[in-house]
């Protein structure tokens, strides 16, 4: 009995402990955000526990240029396996460039239908 009551106090005390630092964490997340003029969302995963911690989690945000990184390290390792290189021509359509989205590349090349470098496109 005594081990059992012993183990689960350290089980307790060790999620007490954990709950404390996502509490302390999300506190030190609010103070950052209540002073900006904006809506923000923060979403962090533990990958060795599986934890989770979220901030306006429920709220749905544009992903906009969030992807483009991302996506842009795919093609990079693309290119680090000689699949692609960044001297290669890529043709964009006029269609390709969307309108009411911030895009320096429609705004520098309105008519689209262009080939541009794999670099340049990155």
């Amino acid at each position: 009995m005594y081990k059992f009551t012993f183990l689960f106090f350290t089980l307790f005390l060790q999620t007490l402990q954990l709950f404390s630092q996502t509490t302390i964490l999300r506190e030190k997340i609010e103070k950052i955000v209540k002073s900006k003029r904006a809506t923000v969302g923060v979403g962090i995963l533990n990958f060795d526990n599986g934890d989770t911690l979220t901030f306006n989690g429920k709220a749905y945000f544009p992903m906009q240029s969030v992807y483009k990184f991302h996506l842009a390290l795919a093609v990079l390792n693309e290119v680090d396996k000689e699949k692609l290189a960044l001297n290669q021509n890529i043709f964009v359509k006029k269609s390709n460039l969307l309108p009411n989205l911030y895009s320096p590349m429609r705004e520098k090349y309105p008519d689209g239908n262009v080939n541009l470098l794999l670099s340049e496109i990155l």
